[in-house]
């Protein structure tokens, strides 16, 4: 928190900012699909976190978010779902979430859990992650529906049995995210220009003091 200037969701961005990349998002596959997927009425986006990854078998690797997912939710959680709604009149965003657990959160961190994602991460819905099953077969009932999902670049690759049980159509979104995140806002630009300074006076550091022989 100490690092967070006021309406910050991560450091340097605010909650507006990645609430407004959502819906571009949307808009960006409402606007695609009114031409190539004309008679599809409601769309799913699921895109999923980054899953803790083992050096050994009890040993974890310093744990990254999946890079599109931090960009759309601002959420560092793992085992994490972000799922983005689409239909002919409205759009809404939803978090799923590991539950709040003491214990757990004793060795990997606290958890924000469904009850608090809602005002944090300004979405319009948020659930445990356990409920995700239930959510995509309740949307399929609905008609002319689409899934857009990237399995080939998802860590959680359970989510294919659930996204994907058959030879049902399923689109990627990644090739939409990597244009919104091409242009850059100016808070993004602000933040390449603090990463290139901190850079540049290690390398100019690690020049003044260098000499032959160490």
């Amino acid at each position: 928190p100490h690092l967070l200037k006021e309406n910050e969701l991560i450091q340097g961005v605010k909650l507006d900012e990645i609430v407004s990349r959502r819906l571009r998002l949307m808009e960006t596959i409402k606007a695609y699909s009114s031409t190539n997927h004309s008679t599809v009425k409601n769309h799913l986006v699921v895109i999923p976190s980054g899953v803790k990854k083992f050096i050994s078998a009890s040993i974890p690797y310093v744990f990254r978010q999946n890079s599109d997912f931090l960009y759309l939710s601002g959420c560092l959680e793992q085992d994490s779902i972000l799922v983005m709604e689409i239909n002919e009149k409205t759009s809404k965003s939803i978090l799923f979430l590991r539950p709040k657990d003491k214990n757990a959160e004793l060795w990997d961190g606290v958890r924000t859990g469904p009850e608090n994602a809602i005002k944090l991460f300004g979405v319009e819905e948020a659930f445990p992650v356990s409920s995700f099953q239930n959510y995509v077969e309740k949307f399929r009932t609905q008609q002319a529906t689409l899934l857009w999902y990237d399995e080939k670049n998802s860590d959680q690759k359970n989510l294919s049995q659930i996204v994907r049980p058959s030879n049902e159509l399923v689109e990627s979104p990644t090739k939409f995210i990597h244009t919104l995140r091409l242009i850059k806002s100016d808070a993004e630009i602000e933040l390449m220009r603090k990463t290139c300074e901190i850079a540049s006076d290690a390398i100019n550091y690690t020049m003044k003091t260098s000499q032959p022989g160490i």
